[in-house]
């Protein structure tokens, strides 16, 4: 359901572009083959950063160091600054140690991935809110609330 109106608001007024229909039908064709339970849980994941790839907005990690933060509105790692120069648009330190990770997760290793029920709903938030900032729309989804009950 997140990823149906998610995607509803992502191509409303795109152009068809086969190469992405042909991602997003084998996305669903491999989730419907798995019985991995954890890929299951973690496919959303999955779909979204694999998807931000395709959308020319995967955050750029090439240069992260500890102690650096994301910067959502330019999609790179920077050290910190004021907080108040950048909008609110940053992901600190702490948490933005993960990204570097999690921009490597993919369909053959997601199940790998361990995450409770409360880390998957801020990871999808985050990851929703950035896709916002370049694709005005795709946050404040109505299922996002729908989908924290069911994983908190």
């Amino acid at each position: 359901m997140l990823l149906s109106e998610f995607l509803t608001r992502l191509l409303r007024d795109a152009p068809p572009e086969p190469r992405l229909w042909d991602f997003i039908s084998n996305s669903i064709r491999l989730l419907d083959a798995t019985d991995n339970r954890n890929s299951i849980a973690n496919f959303h994941i999955t779909f979204l950063i694999s998807l931000s790839s395709m959308m020319g907005i995967q955050p750029d990690v090439s240069d992260y160091q500890d102690g650096m933060e994301f910067d959502m509105k330019s999609g790179v790692m920077a050290y910190p600054f004021n907080a108040t120069t950048s909008g609110g648009y940053r992901i600190d330190a702490t948490r933005s140690s993960f990204i570097p990770t999690l921009v490597r997760i993919n369909y053959t290793n997601c199940g790998h991935f361990r995450f409770s029920g409360k880390e998957r709903s801020e990871i999808v938030a985050a990851i929703l809110k950035y896709y916002g900032l370049h694709f005005p729309g795709c946050d404040n989804l109505k299922s996002l609330d729908i989908f924290k009950e069911i994983f908190e």
